[in-house]
């Protein structure tokens, strides 16, 4: 029935206006007009820095800044006064900011320096811009092929693209209840504050390429995109690994062909070879350092505010909420019964009170009536309902458990590199929120469908009927 609805109306829109074609390219074009113009006005907490005031920039023209390593990095590009001497760079992993062999981003650096100079402090942010909005641009590409939606590579590219305190990114957290349930909080700003974490946009540019170029079956531009990935960063190889959990997640493992294999191998040797090189220290800068605390710091990163929630300061009203959110959704999809439903749920609230009372020293009733309280509990039980009750919906449509698959895969291999990382910097999630704010996108466009079915199987004949009514007359 909702197909039919569906094909009603196209066949209406198809004979009354536009032809769909032209349609469907106008409301592109304007979407993505509107979307990259809010990106492009956001704050993006730049504003604070975009122009030094000159009592910023001492004597000796150099720059007075918070993070050590720009500092760093412009002592050592300096020193590299042409091109040829810039080989330095692929030969050694010594350039003061870490033990770390990364010479293609350290060509960038220096071709900024070269531009800019040291007191160009304007033009490295402006392409820390540039940076962001070519990955904007790619990651809706990247989207649009995993979902086949543009609607939610949009939806992506304006939760990712700046801080989600400021317009319009705080329009959509007051549409989702807070910060997205399905992402840890934080979006594109993570990198958007020194400029010297244009790695993040550059590396997370090459992993995207190799992604779209392995769902497109461009095998050798896939093995580019690695190797450029690997160049500037060394979280670069998980892209290989992201490729062929994607591929797995398809079912198209065996397209690719031998030569591609092979390409691979050569290319991950060479890689391989150049930083054993330049010199193996895999514990640079207190990597491996810290590994009791890589679970929580995982978890915390991928769970989302959804599992966080269950865990959280009240994990008994999450999964309470939860539990009716999954009633409801199979309720509404007439999977289960709603008394059944509903009265297995009752038990199970039951149960989990009398835990939670127990746990925690409190009175049953009590602590049952504090589940529903809104200064208390209810507002994290609301929360999980909805994010259930959602996620039950987008799961029960089959269509949907692919794109969903790849997306939350990309999310939780993009994360790995914070359970080495023990100091926590947040610019390293800068590719894992992405596929995050792709993961909520999609969710909600997928929930905007089924109500759109359920509303045009109400409100579509009466439609059609008045459409109708003047050829009638």
């Amino acid at each position: 029935m909702y197909s039919i609805a569906r094909q009603d109306a196209r066949r209406f829109m198809s004979n009354n206006s536009l032809p769909e074609e032209w349609g469907k390219r106008l409301a592109l074009i304007a979407a993505a007009v509107i979307v990259f113009s809010l990106c492009a006005i956001e704050e993006w907490q730049i504003d604070g820095h975009w122009f030094l005031p000159h009592a910023a920039i001492t004597s000796a023209d150099k720059f007075i800044l918070a993070d050590h390593d720009q500092v760093v990095a412009e002592a050592t590009v300096s020193k590299l006064p042409t091109f040829t001497s810039t080989w330095h760079l692929w030969t050694t992993a010594d350039t003061g900011c870490g033990h770390y062999w990364r010479p293609l981003l350290w060509m960038g650096v220096w071709a900024e320096y070269q531009r800019f100079g040291v007191s160009g402090y304007a033009g490295y942010v402006a392409c820390m811009v540039a940076s962001h909005l070519l990955f904007l641009a790619g990651f809706a590409v990247v989207v649009k092929q995993i979902t086949g939606r543009w609607s939610a590579a949009l939806l992506s590219v304006l939760f990712f693209a700046g801080s989600r305190a400021y317009p319009p990114m705080s329009w959509a957290n007051n549409l989702l209840f807070g910060d997205p349930l399905w992402s840890a909080g934080a979006a594109g700003d993570v990198a958007l504050v020194y400029w010297k974490d244009q790695a993040e946009m550059w590396h997370g540019a090459f992993v995207l390429l190799a992604l779209y170029a392995a769902l497109r079956g461009r095998w050798f531009l896939g093995i580019a995109g690695f190797a450029g990935a690997v160049l500037v960063k060394e979280s670069g190889w998980l892209a290989p690994v992201l490729v062929l959990v994607v591929l797995l997640i398809e079912g198209r493992l065996r397209e690719a062909p031998l030569r591609a294999w092979i390409g691979f191998i050569m290319v991950a040797a060479l890689l391989v070879f150049g930083k054993v090189h330049a010199g193996l220290n895999l514990t640079a800068s207190g990597n491996f350092h810290g590994m009791s605390g890589a679970p929580y710091r995982y978890f915390h990163l991928v769970g989302g505010r959804g599992l966080l929630g269950m865990t959280g300061v009240s994990w008994a009203a999450g999964v309470i909420g939860a539990g009716l959110g999954l009633v409801a959704a199979l309720g509404v999809q007439r999977r289960v019964a709603w008394r059944a439903g509903l009265g297995t749920w009752a038990v199970l609230a039951a149960c989990v009170a009398g835990i939670w009372a127990h746990v925690e020293g409190h009175g049953y009733v009590a602590s049952l009536l504090a589940m529903f309280d809104p200064v208390c509990f209810l507002p994290l039980l609301l929360g999980e309902f909805v994010y259930a009750f959602c996620a039950v919906v987008v799961l029960c449509e089959s269509a949907a458990r692919r794109p969903m698959a790849i997306l939350i895969a990309a999310s939780l291999l993009g994360g790995l590199p914070t359970i080495v990382n023990a100091w926590e910097t947040p610019h390293i999630n800068y590719l894992t929120y992405s596929f995050q704010s792709a993961i909520t996108a999609f969710v909600w466009v997928c929930v905007g469908d089924r109500i759109w079915d359920a509303l045009s199987i109400c409100a579509w004949p009466r439609l059609t009927a008045l459409a109708k009514r003047p050829e009638a007359a």
